[in-house]
């Protein structure tokens, strides 16, 4: 398991992931207070810096694979 995925599980764990319409959710940011990404696991798919760059499973992903299955 990468630090990514600890991250991910931790998030689940701890924070508040809010469902929305059409398979997407709204993960809290850990660095960032107030800001949340729109997750889209079925895709994969997230709005945060990390994920755009790198282009690969980031920790809000990671947190929303149990949704997405």
């Amino acid at each position: 398991m990468n630090a990514r995925e600890e991250r991910g599980i931790l998030i689940a764990a701890k924070c508040k992931i809010e469902k929305q319409p059409r398979n997407r959710y709204l993960v809290p940011s850990q660095s960032k207070p107030g800001t949340r990404y729109v997750v889209e696991p079925k895709y994969p798919c997230c709005d945060c810096p990390d994920f755009q760059e790198r282009g690969e499973t980031c920790k809000h992903l990671f947190a929303c694979l149990p949704f997405g299955e």
